[in-house]
């Protein structure tokens, strides 16, 4: 198998079994209320979560109860099955605050959660309708670490780091292929993205901000209202990501402009290369469309030779 088509199966079996996990914590926190032990609740969820996901292993380090009335799961791991001793997903903690009087007034099993990962915190609230069908959810997310998913680096074939923060809300189906629907808002702070290739003579691009919103379908992902802000430049743009089999070779859609800053002009230190950039600017910005995959996306800046990366004195 190749390593594309372990990291999607692992992608995609973390997205299928959402729905299901937060469900069965939802239904084991009002059962640990009348009946506890702990090594008991910690075997029966693992063994939930082995059935409904056989490619994955899950290891739970222990489950109590804190206060105020809370389920609590610390030092959880997903591992492969054929990779036991490698950690591809870790959660220090997870807590799990059942609202009782909602389950006992009206049978809804709903409840507040937060999760501790990646040196940051998500914290919302999730709700089972009534026919036990759909799982709504919501929460806000601050301070998570990107460097600290290897499946993410992995999938991208490049480094990636920044603080990542925001907000989303959505439904998953507790049947079927268990599919996810999804909205919200995301935004990565101080961090670093490099390129497999120079893109105007950059080997790495070093931001400040980049936002987007976000809307996620069984039939892709659609990203507006982009923004990007760093030291050498300011961009905009929105865009398509359409999932496939093997997540690396998902298919990307991107467009948008590049505002250069007078210090990035001036970092180029090439006369001729900035009045070639110059003649392309319209309001100062640079159109761009980036086409291809997730692993190797294609960016094509409207106007500039083909060879202009090569007339640039090395990588910024």
């Amino acid at each position: 198998m190749e390593p594309g088509d372990k990291t999607m199966k692992i992608v995609r079996g973390l997205t299928s079994i959402t729905g299901y996990l937060l469900y069965t914590l939802i239904v084991l926190g009002l059962l640990l209320w009348y009946l506890f032990p702990a090594d008991a609740a910690r075997q029966r969820l693992t063994a939930e979560l082995h059935r409904l996901t056989p490619n994955l292993q899950w290891h739970i380090g222990k489950v109590g109860l804190g206060l105020p009335a809370a389920v609590r799961l610390t030092d959880i791991e997903i591992r492969t099955e054929k990779q036991q001793k490698t950690t591809v997903f870790s959660v220090q903690a997870l807590s799990l605050q059942p609202d009782l009087r909602a389950y006992l007034q009206e049978k809804e099993l709903a409840a507040g959660y937060r999760l501790d990962m990646l040196g940051g915190e998500i914290r919302g609230r999730l709700r089972a309708e009534k026919n036990r069908k759909t799982l709504v959810f919501d929460g806000v997310g601050k301070g998570l670490q990107l460097q600290g998913v290897p499946l993410l680096q992995f999938a991208l074939n490049r480094t990636v780091t920044g603080v990542l923060s925001g907000s989303f809300s959505g439904k998953a189906l507790l049947q079927g292929d268990g599919t996810v629907t999804a909205q919200g808002d995301l935004a990565l702070a101080h961090g670093i993205l490099k390129f497999q290739e120079p893109v105007l003579g950059m080997e790495q691009l070093a931001y400040t901000r980049i936002a987007v919103s976000f809307t996620s379908t069984d039939q892709g992902i659609t990203l507006s209202t982009g923004k990007m802000q760093s030291s050498l430049l300011a961009g905009e743009f929105t865009g398509t990501i359409k999932p496939q089999s093997d997540f690396s070779q998902s298919i990307v859609h991107i467009k948008g402009t590049l505002a250069p800053r007078p210090e990035f002009l001036t970092a180029i230190g090439d006369a001729g290369a900035v009045n070639i950039l110059k003649k392309q600017l319209k309001d100062g910005k640079l159109a761009f469309t980036i086409n291809g995959t997730v692993k190797e996306p294609g960016i094509v800046f409207t106007g500039l030779p083909a060879d202009f990366n090569q007339q640039l004195p090395g990588g910024r």
